[in-house]
């Protein structure tokens, strides 16, 4: 017995194990949208459009909803003629148009209110 333990203690060699490599993301920016939790979806993607167009999957992340909410919501928007949709890029880009801007003007007045 004696002899195995001092077998396994001559035998044993140290083994350097490296640490896992970290990628870090790159953060989703967000706009800066006043008391966000009382704001509609709708609302939320014309603010989120104001500035610049931007794509559906784009829209999808920001908003954290499904593609298939986010592209029923993107077409509403069109139809109704807040958004203009560029065709001429694949995946197309949204951006508001001067009905949509007019939206979020009223929607913004309506949550400043003192």
């Amino acid at each position: 017995m004696q002899k195995l333990v001092e077998n396994n203690d001559s035998t044993k060699e140290s083994e350097v194990v490296k640490e896992p490599e970290v990628i870090i993301e790159k953060p989703v920016s967000v706009p800066n949208i006043p008391s966000i939790e009382h704001v509609s979806p709708t609302d939320y993607v014309l603010h989120l459009i104001t500035n610049k167009a931007m794509t559906s999957r784009d829209i999808q992340i920001t908003t954290k909803k499904s593609r298939e909410h986010t592209s029923r919501l993107m077409k509403k928007l069109f139809e109704s003629g807040l958004v203009q949709r560029n065709t001429q890029t694949k995946p197309y880009t949204y951006s508001i148009t001067e009905k949509g801007k007019s939206q979020v003007e009223v929607i913004t007045s309506e949550t400043t209110v003192v």
